[in-house]
């Protein structure tokens, strides 16, 4: 699920930049959508000086929100166990 939205924010036109925050607290900022890659379980990350990369399971994505500080609806909730 978390995938498809991402990747649906990738494709959207005009593109607007958003941040996926991490449950280690690492932000990345996804400012062109050229650079990130929504895979089936991650997300494929290039870093800004285009050397690094960053691999981002969804697993542990935690928050998704615009870069203008308004939080998605991507919101992760807790699972009923």
């Amino acid at each position: 699920m978390i995938g498809e939205e991402i990747r649906e924010m990738l494709a959207r036109e005009p593109f607007r930049p958003f941040r996926i925050i991490m449950s280690s607290g690492e932000k990345y900022v996804i400012d062109n959508p050229g650079s990130a890659m929504a895979l089936k379980s991650e997300l494929f990350v290039a870093m800004d000086d285009g050397e690094r990369v960053r691999i981002c399971p969804y697993l542990h994505v935690t928050t998704i929100e615009y870069v203008n500080g308004r939080a998605s609806r991507l919101r992760r909730r807790k699972r009923r166990r």
